[in-house]
């Protein structure tokens, strides 16, 4: 019983008095900050939209690679995808469908103006199904609307990469193609 004691003494006189305590979301004991509160680099891009309408459950500007530059197996905890257009370059506004894939759906059809068709083999990589409203921010700043999907819990593949596709819910008009641009952000 002694000895256990000592080894308590010890133990507990190799910490410092804050040991365990957070702050600022780093934990001081470990010094490292907690999972879910460092950012995601952003990733921009252009969502290259070959048509300009797309009919309900067709896929606008095919699958989005995103490369997140994290280590293969990082767990993202949240994911957002923002896809932007501006008021001259839409004529009709619909809701969108984000669907998230924590691996390459190879097997699927996932291709600009088509209908999305996940196969069975890639049925386990979709991890989220996140259908939105358009957000009409006003005319001031030109911008006519955009989609917000979010997903949660992540995890990156082998190559650091997440997986996006972008589905029509109901009947969207352009005014052009290649009018559409993407930013993702989140934490991990």
């Amino acid at each position: 019983m002694r000895r256990f004691w000592i080894a308590l003494a010890v133990f507990a006189l190799s910490f410092p008095a804050f040991a365990g305590q957070w702050a600022g979301g780093v934990d001081w004991l470990e010094g490292q900050e907690i999972v879910g509160s460092r950012p995601l680099q952003i990733v921009k891009g252009v969502l290259n939209n070959g048509q300009t309408t797309y009919a309900n459950n067709q896929n606008i500007g095919g699958l989005i690679t995103i490369s997140t530059g994290l280590p293969p197996g990082t767990v993202i905890t949240t994911l957002s995808i923002k896809v932007k257009v501006l008021d001259a370059n839409v004529t009709t506004i619909g809701s969108v469908v984000g669907v998230f894939f924590d691996a390459n759906p190879t097997a699927s059809t996932i291709t600009d103006g088509t209908n999305i068709s996940i196969n069975s083999a890639d049925f386990a990589k979709l991890v989220a199904y996140s259908s939105v409203s358009a957000t009409a921010p006003g005319n001031t700043i030109g911008l006519a609307f955009y989609y917000n999907p979010t997903a949660s819990r992540i995890q990156v593949d082998g190559s650091g990469n997440v997986y996006i596709a972008i589905n029509a819910t109901n009947a969207i008009t352009y005014g052009g193609t290649n009018v559409l641009l993407y930013e993702v952000d989140g934490l991990f």
